[in-house]
């Protein structure tokens, strides 16, 4: 069936989803006319029902789709509508964080091109344009990041350029534009940049951090040292995620948030101490200074400094390492592989972190308390 929403622009298709007996599945066409409307709905019904390969399906809505740019090319102001409509056909719903910052290297692509490298199409954005953004990312600062001045560092200019390689797929399914992108991420060697510390090390960088000039430092450390947590998941996780009564921490990390799987930790007693004493009734984040400061860290202190005051001198070494050190330590601890994953929230096999393991509680906080037979 197609309807419009009230002082709705586009067509909808709403269906009986043959997978859930009961259940409808409603979605936007993304046009305006109800003959190309129809068409729509037709390729995805029979795709739903398995009667339609993603190639033919891909043939119709190019077909329909590629009517919108007439003779002019698709506009590089359209293409994020583009993407999400591709998204919404594909019933993928990315992280809110991910999706903004998605559109964040967009806009400031957008942006650059104004100035550097004059175009308005996304067929104009060519290898070579593509390149030399690159070059422009490897040269200048991160352009979210105005207080600190140094060059984006592999990893980043990965995720910057693999963000914008991921919109134009987009266009590439449903307007046949070339995407420029995906030969132009930076290779991040893990073995070069991440380490996991020593013993000797975690002991010296938690005590340099709880004598840094910046607080919470060590709290910070604390929460990255006993879960693993990205840094980004650490700096904007919230006091709702923090369950005091039952000693766990719940959130779902951005890098995983496409498969909707929530990560549950328990708390060993140094850590659920610690945020016992940071706990503030009203306050969102557990660490604000450092989600205001995100992402780089707090000016009076960062962490290249704890470092240097722990003699810890190995650019092997990163906050990052913190996630390292969670693992090797589940490791040493004996701690299986599938828990180990499903602790960390890696989705190398997501299937696993699909487990219900709250009964697992009990069980993976001994396992995380026999890490260390030295309390920090």
């Amino acid at each position: 069936m197609l309807y419009k929403n009230n002082g709705g622009k586009y067509w909808w298709v709403s269906f009986r989803d043959p997978m859930r007996p009961g259940k409808f599945i409603r979605k936007s066409t993304g046009t305006t006319s109800i003959k190309d409307a129809r068409s729509v709905e037709q390729a995805m019904h029979l795709s739903i029902k398995r009667k339609m390969d993603d190639k033919k399906l891909k043939s119709i809505l190019d077909a329909v789709f590629s009517k919108e740019r007439e003779d002019s090319g698709l506009q590089l102001d359209q293409i994020w509508a583009v993407y999400l409509r591709f998204m919404s056909m594909r019933d993928r719903k990315p992280g809110e964080r991910l999706v903004k910052q998605r559109k964040k290297n967009l806009d400031d692509f957008i942006e650059w091109t104004k100035n550097e490298y004059p175009i308005k199409t996304a067929e104009e954005v060519t290898f070579e344009c593509a390149m030399a953004y690159a070059e422009h990312l490897k040269k200048k600062s991160s352009p979210k990041d105005k207080k600190h001045k140094a060059t984006l560092k592999d990893k980043s200019r990965k995720e910057y350029i693999g963000n914008l390689s991921t919109i134009w797929k987009a266009a590439e399914a449903l307007y046949g534009v070339r995407n420029p992108w995906k030969d132009l991420r930076p290779a991040v060697r893990d073995g070069q940049r991440h380490a996991a510390f020593t013993r000797a090390q975690e002991q010296a960088v938690l005590a340099a951090a709880k004598a840094s000039v910046v607080p919470h430092w060590y709290e910070a450390c604390l929460i990255a040292r006993w879960t693993g947590l990205r840094k980004h998941d650490i700096v904007f996780l919230e006091w709702s995620k923090v369950d005091f009564e039952k000693g766990v921490i719940r959130t779902k990390p951005i890098k995983t948030q496409g498969y909707n799987i929530e990560v549950e930790v328990p708390m060993v007693a140094v850590l659920r101490d610690a945020l016992k004493g940071l706990f503030v009734k009203g306050r969102k984040y557990v660490l604000p200074e450092f989600a205001n400061a995100y992402p780089g860290d707090p000016e009076d202190c960062t962490f290249a400094e704890i470092l240097k005051a722990a003699d810890v001198d190995d650019p092997t070494i990163t906050f990052h390492s913190w996630r390292h050190t969670f693992r090797t330590r589940l490791a040493e601890a004996g701690v299986s592989s599938d828990l180990a994953k499903r602790l960390g929230g890696w989705t190398q096999d997501a299937t696993v972190q699909r487990y219900d393991h709250a009964d697992k509680t009990e069980e993976i906080r001994r396992a995380l308390e026999s890490t260390s037979a030295v309390r920090p």
